[in-house]
């Protein structure tokens, strides 16, 4: 009898268990249907021809993103590509969200998903790729940090997204700090020649300073915000692009190891602040126009259509209204100051004729 009574337990325990995994098994979404292999993983997505295209592109981009951070781990991934995000029975990630990669209460890294229809499938597969491929020794690396890091190295594997990325990033740590700053310089006589504007953003911080939300590890930060908000994005990649320009991103790696070895969790925010060269709070606020370039202001223009118009409505308008908006461009010649000193007429970006003309016309447009 005694012999026995294991392996009743054992049928006993299977039985119990056959329900509680077939419960889970029908919460779980089911991979999709059509799997492309590479030599580190496989791609699922809905189609032979998606699936074959993000393998190209997961297939380029992995061995570099080893390539380019010390500590990662050299492992297959899974990748799967869907319409709408999920990866359980409930509602959808929401539409602005790209992509995402699983993180397991023990903080191993999972299976990545990403947008079928992006525009960058690239930046976004080469962000989620550092997420599932840096190593343990990474862990002390805040969160908001990890995904600096991640839009950094995106950007330097991605030379033509580069700008974009920088443009987008820096709007959103400006939306971190309450403001953005701009220097307009111009040739009307009845004004000062250099005007320094500082845009203030309703929406300002979100309550929290920079050492709090730099204390979370990347776990902990998902826990803390169901979705963790843009403007902490644009922080943690202004930081880790200042840090990288400084000293390369494996000045990171280097931070966690001291971290490890002074027994401390997370990196102190300190430290990041310091490697950063950003000590002091109105030099943090400076630093999102610093990031600034040509190339990268004619993204904001992109990204912010209207922006740039409506500013020179709000300061020019009263005293020009009777001229037309190209007599004004061609007479002020209104000119951006970019942070290296390299000046952008305003008559030069994309676009900003045929806005300005619109606005010009209607001052109180939007």
């Amino acid at each position: 009898m005694q012999q026995n009574q294991p392996r009743t337990r054992r049928f006993a325990l299977a039985a119990l268990l056959a329900p509680a995994l077939a419960f889970v098994a029908a919460c779980a979404t089911p991979p999709p249907p059509m799997a492309a292999v590479h030599q580190r993983g496989v791609v699922r997505a809905d189609t032979d021809a998606e699936a074959a295209h993000f393998r190209g592109l997961v297939a380029d981009l992995q061995p570099r993103v080893i390539d380019g951070l010390p500590g990662t781990v050299d492992r297959d991934t899974e990748v799967w590509v869907q319409d709408e995000l999920r990866h359980r029975v409930g509602p959808p990630a929401p539409e602005n969200v790209k992509g995402y990669t699983l993180i397991g209460p023990d903080r191993r890294r999972g299976r990545i998903h990403v947008r079928a229809d992006t525009e960058h499938p690239e930046w976004f597969l080469a962000h989620e790729l550092v997420h599932a491929l840096v190593g343990p020794n990474w862990q002390p690396l805040p969160g908001v940090m990890e995904e600096g890091l991640c839009d950094a190295l995106a950007a330097q594997l991605n030379p033509h997204l580069a700008p974009r990325i920088r443009a987008l990033r820096a709007i959103e740590a400006s939306m971190f700090f309450g403001r953005m700053r701009l220097v307009l310089e111009h040739d009307d006589p009845r004004s000062p020649k250099e005007l320094e504007i500082w845009f203030h953003y309703e929406s300002g911080a979100l309550g929290s300073d920079v050492d709090e939300l730099l204390a979370y590890d990347t776990l902990e930060l998902k826990q803390r915000f169901a979705r963790v908000p843009d403007a902490l994005y644009g922080l943690g990649f202004v930081l880790a692009t200042r840090i990288a320009e400084r000293g390369g991103l494996a000045t990171l790696y280097s931070l966690c190891r001291e971290a490890e070895r002074q027994g401390e969790s997370v990196v102190p925010a300190d430290w990041l602040l310091t490697a950063a060269g950003l000590d002091d709070s109105e030099d943090q606020a400076r630093a999102p126009y610093e990031l600034i370039g040509p190339a990268e202001l004619s993204e904001w223009v992109a990204l912010l259509p209207g922006f740039h118009a409506n500013l020179l409505v709000q300061l020019f308008h009263g005293a020009h209204r009777h001229t037309s908006a190209a007599q004004f461009l061609d007479r002020v010649n209104p000119r951006i100051v970019l942070a290296d000193g390299t000046r952008v007429r305003f008559a030069d970006l994309p676009g900003l004729r045929a806005d300005l003309q619109q606005r010009w016309s209607v001052p109180n447009a939007r």
